[in-house]
């Protein structure tokens, strides 16, 4: 079996690019109960039950935040991205900065919330708000 490894984060890569690569490797590597380590950087923290087509995506959206085999494969995830930020000294200084021990998570989450912004400072908003024309025409008949 060949497991495409993510290129390396570097200055010149994007994170919207290297997010998916990277996660889609850690798919591919079972953790200390035989979860994908993917389930580690998945979105929400809680459990949820959501049965897919796809096994594995049932069983990375089921796995708890919580417990021994969460603290290991957790320390694991914060090896292997470190890993591949070694050289890119914004990312590595990111995760200095937190002081993270062992939490993959949390470092993976931190880089996300920096390069891409989080709530109304979120880089990859769709486009502003922008006042409707009715609601200009509202304003300009109560002058």
């Amino acid at each position: 079996m060949c497991i495409a490894l993510p290129q390396d984060f570097t200055n010149d890569v994007h994170l919207e690019d290297w997010c998916p690569t990277f996660k889609n490797y850690l798919r591919t590597i079972p953790g200390r109960d035989g979860v994908p380590l993917s389930y580690i950087v998945r979105m929400n923290d809680a459990g949820m039950l959501n049965l897919h087509k796809d096994f594995l995506a049932t069983y990375v959206n089921m796995a708890p935040h919580v417990g021994e085999a969460y603290v290991m494969d957790n320390a694991k995830v914060l090896v292997l991205l470190s890993k591949f930020i070694v050289g890119n000294t914004e990312a590595e200084a990111i995760l200095r900065a937190i002081n993270i021990a062992g939490n993959g998570r949390e470092a993976f989450n931190a880089l996300h919330t920096h390069y891409k912004g989080e709530g109304i400072l979120a880089s990859d908003l769709s486009k502003p708000n922008t006042p409707s024309k009715n609601c200009v025409t509202l304003a300009k008949n109560q002058k």
